[in-house]
């Protein structure tokens, strides 16, 4: 309950500053990468590793973002 509120109020405040932000998380912290997902973030496929963990992301979270993205 209170991280959803917490990070909306956060990502509206980034927004009157800033047109884009990203996020650093471990790729264990499935529910932080669901509410991330939610609010809109996106992976960030560029590291040369990127694509095989977020792969393996997305077959543990099956959240719709991550369909098109990893397919």
């Amino acid at each position: 309950g209170l991280a959803k509120a917490a990070l909306s109020h956060a990502m509206n405040r980034l927004a009157e500053w800033h047109e884009r932000c990203y996020l650093v998380t471990s790729t264990s912290r499935e529910t932080a990468i669901r509410l991330y997902l939610d609010c809109g973030f996106e992976p960030d496929l560029t590291p040369a590793d990127a694509a095989v963990h977020w792969r393996d992301v997305g077959k543990r979270l099956q959240h719709p973002a991550l369909q098109g993205v990893l397919a």
